[in-house]
């Protein structure tokens, strides 16, 4: 027998001695009774919700779930030659994975790495919507995965598109949108999308991604059209100018619910964007590395 459950058995035992002392017989009977009814009840419907689970959880924690296949596993196929293509350079073995995707192409600097966009989403992106509960067709009780369906990502200054279909192979999403005014890029994005659903079909078959060659103060009309409730940015600067875009932005389209940014905004601006800023965190679990991401949420 563990010694936590003898703990207890010695406890309940002191327990009713004590009362056998101090109480008389008659009122020692229904404590007697009570006790035994109050703890069996309580066995019983622990019993039935561990064999049934018939009572649900009040508090379900957000989990990323096991994504069907593992984009660090997809990148280097769907990606293979596209960056070294446009670079027309031919460099050594050892250095050809980093050239392809993260170097600093067409001025761009290094974006979210893949641990950094899960954490990005299951840290950011999905608590937002988990708190809408009963305001919007999000209920508490829904599943992350409910969640993850309902919601349509939107990256404003996409680069080569990385992030858009890494949501779509690990997460249940099933419509992101690419933003980028850069038309190599654009180009890259869309070849490489076509590459992912002729060689992964069974990942991403009925999921959609969108690419747009536009600033995307331009992209209103079409972001309403398909109902965009996330903008994501990860642009390392973001000046008055692009904050006021942004903040306009959001709130010509009324199905954004969330924003994350690599920049605070103004708080001004946002408040006549009826948003809020939720909470920030760190886009990497080590401090040296990674930066802040600031989460807006419309009030």
């Amino acid at each position: 027998m563990s010694p936590s459950l003898l703990l207890f058995a010695g406890a309940v035992i002191g327990t009713v001695g004590v009362f056998y002392t101090i109480l008389k017989p008659k009122v020692y009977r229904l404590v007697l009774i009570g006790a035994g009814f109050g703890m069996g009840s309580a066995a019983f419907i622990a019993y039935v919700n561990r064999s049934r689970h018939s009572v649900t959880a009040s508090f379900v924690p957000i989990t990323l779930k096991t994504a069907s296949i593992n984009f660090e596993e997809i990148r280097p196929v769907i990606y293979e030659n596209f960056a070294l293509d446009r670079m027309g350079s031919d460099l050594p073995d050892s250095n050809k994975e980093k050239s392809r995707i993260y170097s600093k192409d067409f001025g761009h600097p290094k974006v979210l790495d893949i641990d950094e966009v899960r954490r990005m989403w299951l840290s950011a992106v999905l608590p937002v919507f988990r708190s809408y509960g009963g305001k919007e067709k999000f209920a508490a009780t829904e599943s992350v995965e409910d969640i993850e369906r309902g919601i349509v990502f939107c990256e404003i200054g996409s680069k080569f598109g990385d992030i858009c279909l890494q949501l779509l192979a690990e997460t249940k999403c099933t419509k992101t949108i690419g933003i980028e005014a850069n038309s190599s890029l654009i180009q890259t994005s869309k070849e490489v999308a076509k590459r992912a659903q002729e060689y992964y079909p069974e990942v991403f078959n009925g999921k959609e991604c969108i690419w747009i060659e536009d600033d995307f103060s331009n992209c209103t009309d079409i972001l309403k059209k398909e109902a965009v409730n996330t903008i994501f940015t990860y642009e390392r600067l973001i000046d008055k100018n692009l904050m006021e875009k942004l903040t306009s932005f959001a709130r010509s389209v009324p199905s954004v619910k969330c924003i994350v940014t690599s920049q605070k905004i103004d708080d001004e601006l946002l408040k006549s964007a009826s948003f809020g800023l939720t909470f920030v965190f760190h886009s990497s679990s080590d401090w040296s590395k990674g930066s802040l991401l600031y989460v807006y949420q419309r009030q």
